[in-house]
């Protein structure tokens, strides 16, 4: 449903007014960010210039009294030993950047200074301003002073170092000279807290940073202070700023917070000045102008979300009724869709009025004139062609006048349609003349009742099974023990009995105690292919060898029934892969088969030839009583006997070809019977190509 126009109009323009003082807003202090960072790159700037130029004067300042200081001081003959240390500290109290003035031998030893107790207690000077590694220009007393001469180079800066009196962290710079013709390096002692406070006197941003550093990184000195960094190597700062260039925002080195920064170059070559005001202090007045900003846009959104509602909820109040209408049908529409059966309501005069969704599914044939208005008899007859495709005229008519005075009783009636469809239909009057209909989908239903009677049938059939095994199996199972317990109580209560019954008492005691077994390994095999517990003990065994070998155990059965037994098998060997005591099993119960139910004078055919694709086939052909084709789709299943007198007087458990067809698909094999009753049945046993062994004859089992 679509909404209002009136309610469209205020939603968009609500929208573009929120839409419009959002960006405004978001422009606004976006401006004022801009804002807050060029005025913080501007102190940056500014607070740099002002470092570099105090910086830069202080350090021309001590490199001015370094100059020629070796010599201002140096000792005559006849003046006080003294006289030079008293000196240099009358010079180091003149500059207000000095703690202390010493002159350094060669040997890194204090040959004068302006304190005793750096006399006492020399700095540590080997290793950030004497040795050679120690500078980028190498160190002044190991090997930086040519022969004869002094160097002719600027002041040389050392590594920051804690004082070992004072525990304060100093920097120590120094020019090279001669004292007593010998080389020295003049150094000046200049405490961190006097260049910080040169860097930065005084300031009141907070978050602001000034730090003096080589341009490989190293951190000589900060304001505010760094003991922890102070010597270390924190990364190149051209990584991050190009010295000398305007400010940018990067990312800190040491704490990893943005910071606004700038950098540029002392005088003296391999030093940088860096100043930095972190992001956040920058930003601090912007968040609170942010701050402001949002909450007046967002008080002024407020006014226009509180306007639009009021608005909409004027125009939702003049259309309530409608829409409570309108929902009222949808609900109804829902309610009638979501029903399982179809539904179809006919006015008085028999006039569809509406139906379902669900109706239109279970007769999709009416689905182009089942809509309201069209009269029951036009249904009937577009029903009728449906429902007889092929029925002439007078038959279509028939029905439909069927369907009219189903339409007009109120008891229930089913239709079949050409699909198979099943519909069950229900008729009901409505007070005021006209007829509701409900149809109902009931194929399922049908169906499962088909499946149950199947599946009852099925139960019944196995239930007779089983009550003739048990039968048969009794009758199996007690000829030959009576026969064992007759013969061995004969010879029990009989003594003396003659040589020759007694050995055939015996022979018929261990015949009738084979057949019990056979009967029992029958069973066992069956169980074991049930449970999935048979296992192929395999190796290459000749085919042509294990048939002969059969023909032969079975050849005097053959002769006992009056059967002639014939074995055709090629004079080749026939090398397979496969389980040679199983595989002899399926050709002797095939055979055994054959020969039980051939008739005396009948024959019995054993044949070994190669498959068309390639694999091996043994025949086993005879001309006996048959398999009716009623009973021929049921031989495999276990324990089922064909009826008959003949299988009857013949016995057996009904679980040789089950198991014989088991053991050849174990082999990937196939087991197929054809018969027809009185002229006989053919078993054909095919291994396939892939068990033929390509062994020579002499590697066969």
């Amino acid at each position: 449903m679509k909404p209002p126009r009136s309610l469209l109009v205020i939603t968009v323009t609500a929208v573009c007014l929120l839409a419009s003082q959002g960006a405004a807003t978001w422009l606004l202090v976006e401006q004022s960010r801009t804002a807050a960072l060029a005025t913080a790159g501007q102190t940056v700037k500014r607070t740099l210039g002002t470092a570099a130029a105090n910086i830069n004067r202080g350090f021309l300042q001590v490199d001015a009294l370094l100059s020629g200081l070796e010599s201002l001081v140096a000792p005559s003959e006849s003046a006080d030993p003294a006289g030079p240390n008293r000196k240099l500290r009358n010079l180091s109290d003149q500059n207000f950047l000095v703690r202390e003035l010493m002159i350094v031998g060669a040997d890194g030893q204090v040959v004068a200074s302006g304190l005793e107790a750096t006399r006492r207690h020399p700095p540590a000077l080997k290793s950030s301003l004497l040795a050679d590694d120690a500078l980028p220009h190498g160190g002044l007393l190991h090997g930086g002073l040519p022969h004869g001469g002094l160097p002719h180079g600027g002041l040389i800066v050392g590594d920051p170092l804690r004082n070992r009196l004072t525990g304060e962290w100093s920097l120590y710079v120094g020019r090279a000279g001669r004292w007593k013709n010998e080389p020295v390096v003049v150094v000046a002692e200049i405490p961190l807290s006097n260049i910080a406070q040169l860097a930065l006197p005084e300031t009141t941003t907070a978050g602001l940073r000034v730090s003096l550093e080589r341009t490989n990184g190293q951190l000589l000195m900060s304001n505010p202070h760094d003991a922890r960094n102070t010597g270390q190597i924190l990364g190149p700062v051209s990584d991050r700023l190009t010295p000398g260039g305007p400010w940018a925002v990067v990312e800190g080195r040491v704490s990893g917070r943005r910071v606004i920064g700038a950098a540029t170059p002392a005088l003296h070559e391999g030093l940088i000045l860096v100043a930095q005001l972190t992001e956040e202090e920058a930003l601090a007045d912007w968040r609170e102008t942010r701050r402001v900003v949002l909450i007046a846009s967002a008080a002024l959104a407020a006014v226009v979300v509180l306007l639009a509602v009021g608005a909409v909820l004027y125009l939702r109040a003049r259309d309530r009724a409608a829409a409570s209408l309108r929902w009222s049908k949808r609900l109804l529409d829902q309610a009638l869709d979501s029903m399982s059966e179809g539904l179809a309501v006919y006015d008085a005069n028999w006039t569809l009025v509406l139906t379902n969704r669900r109706y239109v599914e279970i007769f999709p044939h009416l689905r182009d004139v089942a809509v309201p208005g069209t009269p029951f008899e036009r249904l009937a007859r577009h029903a009728a062609a449906v429902v007889l495709p092929a029925g002439t005229g007078a038959e279509r008519e028939a029905w439909a006048e069927w369907r009219r005075r189903a339409h007009e009783g109120s008891e229930s009636f089913e239709q079949t349609f050409p699909s198979g469809l099943t519909v069950q239909s229900t008729q009901a009057e409505m007070p005021d003349g006209g007829i509701v209909s409900v149809h109902r989908d009931v194929t399922a239903a049908k169906r499962a009742e088909e499946h149950l009677r199947a599946a009852r049938d099925t139960a019944e059939r196995a239930n007779r099974m089983k009550s003739e095994f048990l039968s048969n199996m009794s009758h199996e199972l007690r000829t030959p023990l009576n026969a064992i317990i007759g013969f061995a109580e004969v010879l029990e209560r009989n003594g003396a009995v003659p040589e020759a019954v007694r050995i055939d008492y015996a022979r018929d005691i261990r015949l009738s105690g084979e057949h019990l077994l056979a009967i029992i390994n029958d069973v066992l095999d069956m169980s074991k292919l049930d449970a999935g517990a048979m296992i192929l003990h395999e190796s290459v065994c000749d085919l042509r060898r294990l048939v002969g070998a059969a023909g032969n155990m079975l050849r005097e059965q053959a002769r006992a029934a009056g059967v002639l037994l014939r074995v055709m098998i090629p004079e080749e060997p026939l090398p397979v892969l496969g389980d040679e005591r199983l595989l002899r099993q399926v050709v002797l119960n095939l055979v055994s088969n054959a020969i039980k139910f051939t008739g005396r004078g009948g024959t019995v055919d054993v044949a070994v030839v190669r498959a068309e694709a390639g694999g091996l086939q043994v025949t086993v052909i005879d001309n006996g009583v048959g398999i009716a084709p009623e009973h021929l789709p049921n031989i495999f299943q276990p324990f089922y006997q064909v009826d008959g007198t003949a299988s009857r007087q013949r016995g057996g458990t009904g679980l040789g070809l089950p198991i014989s067809r088991a053991i050849m698909k174990m082999h990937d094999g196939q087991l197929e019977i054809t018969s027809a009753p009185g002229v006989g049945t053919i078993a054909v046993v095919i291994l396939p190509a892939v068990r033929c062994a390509a062994s020579p004859a002499d590697e066969v089992a």
